[in-house]
């Protein structure tokens, strides 16, 4: 996952995972900006899960780590948000 967070550098704008599971590209994401002296407030967090144990989990993961996020009201297999309306940069 690290690799990936490297590869898109994700200092700003909303970044999404379609398949988060418990939310570690979120994490690692959070790291890299930690890291690099980005601010975290410049990143949002979009995610959505199938499963509702992992669902709870990675908004666990958030909560614990202090960040703000957006998985939808419940588990789910698409993000419940307009397409149009949100344009996620990673």
């Amino acid at each position: 996952m690290s690799l990936i967070v490297e590869m898109l550098q994700p200092f700003q704008g909303r970044v999404y995972d379609p398949a988060m599971g418990s939310g570690g590209f979120f994490v690692q994401s959070e790291n890299f900006i930690k890291e690099h002296g980005g601010k975290l407030g410049n990143v949002s967090i979009y995610g959505q899960e199938y499963n509702h144990t992992t669902w709870q989990l990675a908004a666990m993961n958030m909560v614990i780590r202090g960040l703000d996020f957006n998985f939808g009201k419940e588990p789910a297999s698409y993000l419940p948000i307009p397409k149009s309306t949100l344009v996620f940069g990673f």
